[in-house]
């Protein structure tokens, strides 16, 4: 609501609620780091779900396969290339969420408006 004897915005929100809107705010975070990109062997690759879902099929496949990194550039994957990108992906979306989690806690645990507030993604 507006102080208009400050003139200032003042947030009548109570902790909950900012708990609530930190959390929100902490998982698009998150979802926008795990659909972003990884790297595997200094090859950048796509991880959107569409490109998960393509990963994970290719590494089904366990043949040889061309790819089309991030920056379009197609390369020749190996079965053992692709057995790489897939744990570097696994290992990219697990480190992602254990980010969230350690933010999720930081939330949780706050005590104050501030402290909620002071959270950030990367788990601080």
């Amino acid at each position: 609501k507006f102080d208009y004897k400050t003139k200032t915005w003042v947030d009548t929100r109570d902790i909950d609620a900012v708990k609530t809107a930190k959390w929100n705010a902490i998982k698009l975070e998150r979802n926008k780091a795990e659909f972003s990109r990884f790297t595997y062997n200094k090859m950048k690759f796509d991880s959107d779900q569409t490109a998960q879902g393509r990963i994970l099929a290719a590494y089904m496949f366990n043949q040889p396969v061309s790819w089309t990194l991030a920056n379009d550039e197609v390369v020749l994957l190996s079965v053992e290339d692709i057995q790489g990108v897939a744990a570097a992906m696994a290992a990219h979306v697990i480190d992602v969420h254990h980010k969230a989690r350690i933010s999720r806690e930081a939330i949780n645990s706050a005590k104050t408006i501030a402290e909620v507030e002071s959270v950030l993604f990367d788990g601080r």
